[in-house]
């Protein structure tokens, strides 16, 4: 009896080292353990409405090589960034992207950061490089600002401070580019361009404009334009919204507005901006007046994946039963535009919710078959099977 206890014990114990440990506790406890043990602590942010927690939750976390290589190395935790402790480390230390993993020493002070969601080769990767001293943030800056402008160190720094330390990511920005001048930009390049355009002020903006003869063979003229106001309205947004107090100046947005964009124009992108706030501030009635309001039957919008965000956050949000049957309207011409298994998962949640078990049935059998199809996790779609 003595030895099967022991072999349970034993299976007991494999089991839970086959996985990635979390340790519960204070923030605080959490760096007290780790100067202890003289390991760095990983630390998981997330929120609960993030897709990407979820798929690492789900898929990576649990993995046998994940465990081992971070259990030995790490004193690992994980807080929600809207919810108790985790509201104040989020602010402690800039968190507004999620996932977002950081390393820290003992004392709080960070040695490494990513984001985004890795499979399983690439998270062992990125816990392998936290533990190099070469790769560690203090040294990082330190060679950068010596002066090296090898363009993959470049990349790597992008990569650890995009989200962490947007403005350090900027001078990184800067230089990387300023390393291209004379050699052509691959879609790679301009996609990091655009992704860290923070306004038309910016420098990186000057070399968006002095490439465009190159850029617009790659994007079509329409597309360049696009992006070229998408710029001037972050701008406009930065100068009108105290990020702070949480206050939009909305008479300085309409006038910097009508600067770059006809009166109509303007006030379409004041209501599109109110919304958005309320959004983040989650003001759901609110942002679902607004909303209501802004795409209307949607007739004049055409851009899928924005009218299957809208209608999944009302799902998502939204109890009243008129405002969920115009999500429906905006679910349906997101699945007329492009098909995909993401809005018709969109529409059949919506009809759940609205009681009406044929439609749901429906949509949710379409959903499943485009998801399989695709490749996705269906395992919420088809719930509604049941």
């Amino acid at each position: 009896m003595k030895k099967i206890s022991l072999l349970l014990a034993s299976v007991i114990s494999m089991g839970t080292m086959a996985q990635l440990k979390f340790t519960e506790g204070k923030f605080n406890h959490i760096l007290e353990q780790a100067k202890k043990e003289n390991k760095p602590a990983f630390i998981s942010a997330y929120t609960s409405w993030c897709a990407y927690c979820k798929k690492m939750e789900k898929d990576i976390y649990p993995n046998t090589e994940v465990g081992d290589f971070y259990n030995s190395n790490f004193i690992s935790a994980k807080y929600d960034m809207e919810k108790g402790e985790g509201v104040e480390i989020a602010k402690k230390y800039g968190i507004k992207v999620f996932p977002y993993y950081m390393f820290l020493n003992g004392d709080g002070e960070v040695i490494y950061t990513g984001t985004g969601y890795y499979n399983k080769n690439d998270f062992i990767d990125f816990g392998k490089k936290a533990i190099d001293p070469k790769n560690q943030i203090a040294v990082l800056k330190k060679k950068f600002e010596e002066g090296v402008d090898d363009l993959a160190f470049l990349k790597n720094l992008l990569t650890v401070f995009s989200y962490s330390e947007p403005d350090f990511a900027q001078k990184v920005m800067e230089r990387y580019f300023n390393r291209l001048k004379g050699s052509e930009l691959s879609r790679e390049d301009l996609g990091l361009l655009v992704s860290n355009i923070p306004n038309v002020e910016s420098p990186l903006f000057k070399i968006f404009q002095e490439r465009k003869a190159e850029i617009a063979q790659k994007i079509s003229e329409k597309q360049y334009e696009n992006l070229t106001m998408s710029f001037y309205k972050k701008g406009i947004i930065q100068k009108a919204y105290d990020k702070e107090n949480k206050i939009l100046n909305e008479v300085l947005l309409l006038n910097e507005a009508k600067k770059v964009m006809s009166e109509n124009e303007a006030n379409k992108f004041l209501q599109n901006t109110k919304m958005r706030i309320a959004f983040s501030k989650k003001e759901y009635q609110e942002y679902a007046k607004l909303a209501q309001n802004y795409y209307g039957d949607a007739k004049d919008f055409n851009d899928t994946n924005e009218l299957n965000q809208v209608a999944w956050r009302f799902y998502e949000h939204i109890s009243d039963k008129k405002a969920l049957q115009q999500a429906v309207i905006w679910a349906e011409k997101s699945v007329a535009l492009k098909e995909s298994y993401a809005n018709t998962d969109t529409l059949a949640h919506l009809y759940y919710k609205l009681g009406d078990k044929k439609n749901t049935q429906k949509w949710a059998t379409r959903s499943v078959e485009l998801g399989k199809a695709a490749g996705e996790d269906v395992k919420d779609t088809e719930k509604l099977l049941k």
